[in-house]
Parts: structure tokens; C-alpha cells; sequence
């Protein structure tokens, strides 16, 4: 007689056909780098997968709209988005057959419908959908504490709301003790040698410098820009060197040229805006002029394009 038994989770197991390989295959061949072409390589099987079960289940989904489908981008940022008409952008994370736990990077942290895991077997063709979390706080999943796939399901059936954008908070004295938070980077893991060149002369050799990845879109227009935001930053050389600091910021084109009209100000404790600086048609780059503040003062710093916008705060 048995007194219990256990139940395994239902998984979906989507084949991974000529077509699907093919592009992914083209994701990967885009990089002369191995690990940014392999990371593309699964990241957009793990898509082609989600998106296969989500058309089954009736979603509308939209690879356009993808950073994982956009070479670009891929090289920028480990992602694995899925946008979902009129619902947001799902995370499709892969793993391989022999992982425990899934990680998942700062990149993708904020902004997400959720994450789904999904289990890449490139020898035998076939991608398994393994669960789905809602959150990720920690920055690591547990494959065995996976929520099925009726968890997903019912996520994306949950009414819509579109709460207030989080404003993330930079606190630059940390920077002078280099400790950076999640998503600043070296700006040569960002920006091409050439648009460093461009960019910064010798007077800016010794300031500290990071960049974090920008993206805007005006919805139901082509109207985008996919950018990077820049900090420079420099600390008076003083005894005093912390209390009074430097800084300019700037905004780079990931591809050739930034979208016309796009809008870079800072604004102050009081709420005015004491500097901004609008891209014309032919802008690769925009910035402040250097601009002064001390220890403890805030402001704020505003990218917009038509009715979109990205706010940083920070503290220096």
C-alpha cells in the first residue's frame, strides 16, 4: 500500500528546431568574444523557447521590442528578455542540464514581469521550461524552489498596473572608495575605443568614470534610444578631497547616432533645473559642462525622450 507519493511539477519541453538554432547560431557568430556569443547564444534559445509556449498559451509576444534579439545590445547587457503585449518584459533565464541554481544579473534585476528558467540541451535539441519566480532578491534561484508554470500563468492573468518608475539612488562619496553599486561598469566594458577617444581627453584621465546602460521608447512610435549614461567624477585633490567633487554627465549612442530631441538635465534640491542640454539630429553624445557639489548635497538627474523617462537620483 502506498501512503504517499509525490508529484512532479509539470515542465514543458519545446523542441529547439532548425530555425530557432539558425538564429541563435547568428546571434553568436555577431561576437568575436567567446563568452559574449555563447551567452547570446543561449539567451536567445531561452527566448525562442518562452515565446514558443506563451503563442501556445495564447500571449501576444513581441521579439522586436527584445534586447536579446538586438546584437547591440547583447553585447552590452546579459539579458533574456521576452516583451509580452501590453503586460512588460518576462525574463527567460537559461541553465544547463548540470545547474543547480540560476543566477540572475544585475542587469536584468529591476523591470521584470518575472523570471522563467529554462533549461538549455543544445545535444539533444531541446529546451525545458523548469519554473518561474516573481523575484529574484537575492540575485541567485534555487531550481528546486521554482514555482510551476500555472505560477507564470497566473502572474500574467493578474490585473495590470503601472506603478511609478523606481528612481534609483547613487551615492558618489562610494565611488571614491570604489565601491560601485549593481549595473556601473568601466566604461570600456560599455563604449568602443573610439567613442572613449572622443569622449575624454587628458584632463579626464584621472577621474573616476562609469557608465550604466540606458534604454527609452515612445509607445506605439519607432521612436527609441538605446543609450549609455555616463558619470564622471572628480574629487578635489585637497586635504578636503571628499567634501567637494567635480562632475559632468553624459549620455553616448549605443548605435550611431542618439535620437534627436533627446533631453539630459540635472536638477536640484529645490526642484529647478539648473542645466540641460538637448540632441540634434546628428549627436553621438551629449553632456553637461562640469558642474561643482559637496558632501551631502542631492540632485537629480533626468534622460527623456518625448513622454518617457529614466531619473537618477544622487547624493554626493
Amino acid at each position: 500500500m502506498i501512503d504517499s507519493f509525490t508529484i512532479e511539477p509539470l515542465k514543458f519541453v519545446v523542441p529547439i528546431v532548425s530555425s530557432m538554432r539558425r538564429q541563435a547560431e547568428q546571434f553568436r557568430q555577431f561576437h568575436p568574444q567567446p563568452a559574449i556569443a555563447e551567452r547570446a547564444f543561449l539567451n536567445s534559445l531561452a527566448v525562442f523557447a518562452a515565446q514558443y509556449y506563451l503563442d501556445c498559451m495564447g500571449f501576444e509576444t513581441d521579439l522586436t521590442g527584445s534586447d536579446s534579439c538586438n546584437p547591440v545590445m547583447q553585447a552590452l547587457l546579459d539579458t533574456a528578455d521576452l516583451p509580452i503585449t501590453a503586460l512588460g518584459k518576462l525574463e527567460c533565464r537559461p541553465v544547463q542540464v548540470s545547474d543547480r541554481h540560476c543566477r540572475i544579473p544585475p542587469d536584468v534585476q529591476r523591470d521584470r514581469l518575472g523570471y522563467l528558467v529554462v533549461q538549455i540541451d543544445v545535444p539533444h535539441r531541446e529546451a525545458t521550461l523548469l519554473g518561474f519566480c516573481q523575484t529574484a532578491p537575492d540575485g541567485i534561484l534555487s531550481l528546486e524552489d521554482l514555482q510551476p508554470l500555472d505560477a507564470l500563468l497566473a502572474a500574467l492573468h493578474q490585473p495590470v498596473t503601472q506603478p511609478a518608475a523606481a528612481t534609483l539612488t547613487v551615492h558618489l562619496s562610494q565611488w571614491v572608495q570604489g565601491r560601485f553599486a549593481a549595473g556601473w561598469q568601466h566604461l570600456e566594458e560599455r563604449l568602443t575605443p573610439k567613442t572613449l577617444s572622443l569622449a575624454f581627453r587628458s584632463g579626464t584621465m584621472t577621474a573616476i568614470k562609469r557608465a550604466h546602460p540606458l534604454r527609452l521608447a515612445t509607445p506605439g512610435t519607432e521612436c527609441h534610444v538605446d543609450g549609455i549614461f555616463v558619470v564622471v567624477l572628480q574629487p578635489e585633490t585637497s586635504p578636503e578631497a571628499f567634501q567637494n567633487m567635480r562632475l559632468q554627465l553624459q549620455v553616448h549612442a549605443v548605435e550611431e547616432f542618439l535620437s534627436p530631441g533627446l533631453l539630459l538635465k540635472v536638477i536640484d534640491e529645490t526642484g529647478s533645473t539648473f542645466v540641460q542640454t538637448i540632441a540634434g539630429a546628428t549627436d553621438r553624445l551629449i553632456q553637461t559642462p562640469l558642474f561643482q557639489g559637496r558632501s551631502g548635497e542631492r540632485f537629480r538627474a533626468v534622460v527623456a525622450l518625448n513622454q518617457d523617462s529614466v531619473a537618477i537620483d544622487f547624493v554626493i
